[in-house]
């Protein structure tokens, strides 16, 4: 738990772990609660957030999909680069 107000981390852990959650600990939170699928027909990629708060959910799919989309222009844009 976070306290936005006060800036501080509330959950209260034993060493070696801090109140501020690693990258390793946020990383096996959140690969819980995302999920991603490819239709085989399509090629269509279903992204999903599960969180308890809808608007959350929906802001970090989208921030999620920005970023899949500015890698992926990247990538065709190296690609196109080789290419000539």
């Amino acid at each position: 738990m976070y306290d936005a107000q006060n800036n501080k981390w509330l959950r209260e852990v034993e060493a070696p772990f801090k109140p501020e959650p690693s990258m390793q600990e946020a990383f096996k939170v959140f690969s819980k609660i995302i999920s991603a699928s490819t239709d085989k027909e399509s090629g269509m990629v279903t992204v999903s957030v599960e969180h308890v708060s809808p608007s959350v959910a929906q802001q970090w799919v989208s921030w999620l999909i920005e970023d899949i989309n500015k890698s992926m222009k990247e990538r065709d844009v190296l690609e196109a680069v080789k290419s000539t």
